[in-house]
């Protein structure tokens, strides 16, 4: 039943499942892989929640029952089975599960790497404009590292971003379903240094970005799924975890991105002004260094 090799957050995913987002790993990737299995069909709770089972993660919803372990994902689903639900439930809340079991810090935002090569990740609450910002930023002609949430982790002094590279799911018109909207072409594998994050809802673009402090702050806000490390009691590590990235990655506030095309054609403008400046000509140690 397994549809093939599929690429996301860094991973392998040999899934029986097609993943929105997922795209063709490049012929020589090395990532590590992950199994995602459909199981029998089984009688499913009614109320969607998350319960721990030994070292594995279980995300129960009226469509499926998800079994979420480092290496892979068993999905039981109800009968009869809806195949496009149980791929957006897999991304919204096992993958993330994965994610952290991994180790990683999972963050709710979207990324996207600038035609001059400098990587943004874009955080804030949902209605934000994270995706819409996403999407504009893509069309003037970046790349989609991800959309909605991202694995981040620390390697030396850099911070690492991996997500879901193949598209994002955006509405058409306020108040209509979520539809997923395929980027036509993408085929990419790795992950990308991040060079800024910015945080829809903050004051205002910040041309010094927070203080470290404030960064950690923000990063703790916007976690994805954060009900996840505290089921496996991983709250030690996941504080250090945010310590060790707030130290090193920059961080700038934005208003919610809502308004005209000119509004969000000016963000764009800002925001590679800020990557370059930030990236640049920061102080030395201003992020803290990669022994601390």
């Amino acid at each position: 039943m397994e549809i093939g090799a599929q690429f996301g957050f860094g991973l392998e995913l040999a899934s029986d499942l097609w993943i929105p987002g997922a795209v063709a790993p490049a012929p020589d990737s090395k990532a590590p892989a992950l199994r995602i299995a459909i199981a029998a069909a089984q009688s499913n709770s009614p109320d969607a929640r998350f319960d721990r089972e030994g070292e594995a993660i279980v995300y129960s919803h009226p469509a499926g029952s998800f079994r979420c372990h480092p290496d892979r994902i068993e999905i039981a689903p109800s009968e009869p089975a809806d195949l496009e639900d149980l791929a957006v439930l897999l991304i919204a809340n096992a993958l993330p599960a994965v994610l952290w079991l991994r180790g990683a810090f999972v963050l709710h935002a979207a990324c996207v790497r600038l035609p001059d090569g400098l990587t943004i990740a874009i955080a804030g609450p949902s209605g934000a404009g994270k995706s819409r910002l996403a999407a504009s930023l893509v069309e003037a002609g970046a790349e989609l590292i991800g959309d909605d949430s991202l694995a981040l982790m620390v390697s030396g002094d850099d911070v690492l971003a991996a997500g879901l590279p193949g598209g994002w799911f955006s509405r058409s018109e306020e108040g209509s379903p979520r539809q997923f909207v395929r980027i036509p072409g993408k085929a990419t594998s790795g992950m990308a240094r991040l060079d800024l994050l910015a945080i829809l809802d903050g004051e205002q673009l910040a041309a010094g970005g927070h203080s470290p402090i404030t960064a950690f702050e923000l990063l703790m806000q916007n976690r994805h799924r954060p009900q996840i490390p505290l089921l496996l009691g991983l709250q030690r590590q996941v504080l250090a975890h945010a310590v060790q990235i707030a130290r090193r990655l920059p961080l700038v506030g934005l208003g919610a991105c809502r308004g005209s095309i000119e509004d969000l054609a000016a963000t764009r403008t800002a925001l590679g002004h800020l990557a370059r400046s930030v990236r640049y000509a920061r102080p030395p140690g201003l992020m803290g260094s990669a022994g601390e």
